[in-house]
């Protein structure tokens, strides 16, 4: 997925832009308050079979496009109940696996 969006040229450019104009703005949602002292944010779901989902996206990418759905990839998910048993880190083993693949392969990192 990542090579993919990288063979947009417009998505590099988008990222240079970000890392210029970040002075003073909301760089994530999380900065606001709405976001801090809503309550459906902070609340957690009572259902039996809780599912943990976990997504990425491009963080330097300027906010207009971070939200666009097609830029939020699934990354992994795990049941709940296996992350309170096992932890967060053997549960996303695969995941973190991936990334350190991606980390060490010239192709990905290599930047022109």
């Amino acid at each position: 997925m990542i090579q993919n969006i990288f063979n947009h040229s417009d998505i590099l450019d988008k990222i240079k832009e970000t890392k210029v104009a970040q002075n003073s703005h909301y760089v994530s949602h999380q900065d606001g308050l709405y976001f801090k002292e809503n309550t459906f944010f902070q609340s957690t779901s009572r259902k039996i079979h809780k599912i943990c989902l976990v997504y990425w996206r491009l963080a330097d990418l300027p906010s207009k496009y971070q939200s666009a759905l097609h830029m939020i990839q699934l990354a992994a998910l795990c049941k709940v109940a296996d992350i309170q048993t096992f932890g967060y880190e053997k549960a996303l083993v695969p995941l973190l696996r991936d990334l350190r693949t991606l980390e060490q392969d010239d192709r990905v990192s290599a930047h022109p």
